[in-house]
């Protein structure tokens, strides 16, 4: 069976392992018992959890515990730009990955959008040489101290970027967001795709599709393109989504 053929046989079969972001007032919201039905339903693997101080650490604890019994991974988000802004964000950085640490996540993950700044533009390569550094920085504190690392990009990261992060072998999810056709999106996203090769993800906004159908559609031809890696923003979404 070729790859093509074995991918759409998962597909069909329901057995696709997808990650998904979720948010602190959604995990508040909803019980430990019903997050961990969900994240089975859509088949997810790794989620990534950001945390803010109205985040309930017992019900956090509960949940990790929980989610390992399943073998779902729970990264810890980290979804600040003001890291970007100069170039000794790492400093800042590591204190929060520390208390990822901390609170028991076996993973980081970066969601750090310098292309949202006013200025992005103008300074694009300051900031690529800055993201760079963290990139690095970041990889070499999570070897150092047992942790995974993956990261979000928008579809348009620098080239140069993109290499940093195959060249960190840090699993990189594609926002492929937004309603913009799904041909352009590969074009788009193909030179970065190439670089990255095997550690690309392609991540959805859940809110881009009217229903399950319409988005079940766009994996199916993401996978007759041998893009098999799916990551869904967010679970809240998901929840809405009648699958």
């Amino acid at each position: 069976m070729s790859l093509k053929q074995d991918s759409l046989h998962i597909y069909t079969n329901d057995k696709k392992v997808n990650d998904a972001y979720l948010w602190t007032a959604f995990f508040n919201e909803k019980s430990n018992p019903y997050l961990i039905e969900l994240l089975e339903k859509w088949n997810i693997k790794t989620l990534f959890l950001s945390v803010n101080p109205t985040m309930d650490l017992e019900k956090l604890k509960s949940f990790q515990t929980l989610a390992a019994e399943k073998d779902i991974k729970i990264d810890f988000l980290i979804g600040e730009n003001s890291y970007a802004e100069e170039t000794d964000g790492f400093i800042h950085l590591e204190k929060v990955m520390l208390m990822g640490k901390n609170l028991g996540f076996k993973g980081i993950h970066l969601d750090i959008e310098p292309h949202t700044f006013d200025d992005y533009v103008e300074n694009v390569e300051l900031y690529s040489k800055i993201q760079m550094k963290l990139f690095n920085n970041a990889k070499k504190w999570c070897d150092k101290n047992g942790m995974d690392l993956s990261a979000s990009v928008p579809m348009y990261l620098p080239i140069k970027v993109a290499k940093t992060l195959g060249r960190n072998n840090i699993t990189t999810h594609i926002m492929a967001y937004g309603n913009s056709s799904l041909d352009y999106k590969l074009d788009q996203t193909q030179a970065m795709r190439k670089v990255l090769n095997s550690n690309s993800r392609w991540a959805f906004e859940i809110n881009d599709f009217s229903d399950y159908q319409s988005l079940k559609e766009t994996e199916t031809k993401l996978i007759e393109k041998e893009i098999t890696e799916f990551t869904y923003h967010d679970l809240s979404q998901l929840d809405a989504l009648q699958k």
